[in-house]
C-alpha cells in the first residue's frame, strides 16, 4: 500500500481512481492495532481528498462512482448504493480514530441523500443506482454555469462562495463548474449551510438522472451495516431505527 500510495492527492495508483473503501477499511483496522501514523495518514489523506473533491456531491450528498483524474476533481457521475454504503461506514469508523466535522458531515449528508433519492418507503429497501446522465448529457444534473450560481448566491457572499467551492475560470469543466470544496474552515459554516439549501432546491427542478430501482439484498445489507456503524459513531437513534427497518425487509 505504501508503495502505491499517492502522497499528493490520496488514493492508490493513477486515474481513474475508484474509492478504495475495502483497502482503507483494512488500513484503518491496521492502524487501530499498530498506531503507526503513516498508516493513518494514507487513510485520512484519501478520505479528505474524496470528501473535498468533485467526486463528492457537495450539494446533495453521496459519492460518484469514480474520479477520472488523479486529484478526485472530475467524477463519472453515476452513483451506486454499494459505494455509498461502504463509504458511509468507512467515514463513520474513521471519525472514531480522527474526529472532525468533515467526516461527520459526509456521513450525515450521504445518509440523507440515500433516504431522499434511493429509498423505497413502502418496502424500506434501497435502490441500486442513479445514472450519470440526464437531459442526454453526463453530469448535467450536478454541474453549474457561473450565471446560474450568481443568480442564486447573494452578491455580498459571492467572493466567499467562490473561494469555498473553487469558482474560477481555469477550473471550468466543459464550460461549467463541478463544485470542489477548497477549505473546511469554520468561517464558511453558515455560508455552506445556506448555499446547500438554496442550490439543492434549485437543482430539484432539473430533469433527474435515471434510477435503477431494483433492490439487491447484498447492497442493502451493506447499507444496514453502514447505518449501524453511523449510529455507533454519532449516537443518532434514527440511524439504528432505519437499519432495523431495512434489515427486516
Amino acid at each position: 500500500f505504501s508503495q502505491d500510495f499517492d502522497a499528493r492527492h490520496g488514493g492508490f495508483g493513477r486515474a481513474p481512481k475508484f474509492p478504495p473503501a475495502t483497502s482503507l477499511s483494512f488500513l484503518l483496522r491496521q492502524y487501530y492495532w499498530s498506531k503507526q501514523e503513516n498508516i493513518l495518514t494514507m487513510v485520512t489523506k484519501t478520505l479528505d481528498g474524496m470528501a473535498t473533491g468533485g467526486m463528492y456531491d457537495h450539494i446533495g450528498g453521496g459519492f460518484a462512482r469514480y474520479s477520472t483524474d488523479d486529484a478526485w476533481l472530475v467524477p463519472h457521475f453515476e452513483k451506486m448504493l454499494y459505494d455509498n454504503a461502504q463509504l458511509i461506514e468507512l467515514y463513520s469508523l474513521a471519525y472514531r480514530q480522527k474526529p472532525n466535522s468533515l467526516y461527520k458531515e459526509v456521513v450525515e449528508q450521504s445518509i440523507e441523500f440515500a433516504l431522499r433519492e434511493m429509498y423505497d418507503t413502502k418496502s424500506a429497501s434501497f435502490y441500486s443506482a442513479l445514472d450519470a446522465d440526464s437531459e442526454g448529457e453526463e453530469g448535467a444534473f450536478y454541474v453549474w454555469s457561473e450565471d446560474e450560481l450568481r443568480a442564486l448566491i447573494p452578491e455580498s457572499e459571492w467572493d466567499d462562495f467562490a473561494e469555498l467551492y473553487t469558482i474560477a475560470p481555469k477550473e471550468k469543466w466543459e464550460g461549467r463548474y463541478i463544485l470542489v470544496r477548497s477549505s473546511a474552515d469554520q468561517k464558511f459554516q453558515r455560508l455552506r449551510h445556506d448555499a446547500i439549501k438554496t442550490l439543492l432546491k434549485a437543482r430539484s427542478k432539473r430533469e433527474r438522472p435515471g434510477l435503477d430501482d431494483k433492490s439487491l439484498t447484498a447492497w442493502n445489507a451493506m447499507m444496514v451495516s453502514a447505518l449501524v456503524k453511523a449510529y455507533q459513531s454519532f449516537d443518532q437513534e434514527e440511524y439504528l431505527v432505519q437499519a432495523k427497518k431495512t434489515a427486516q425487509w
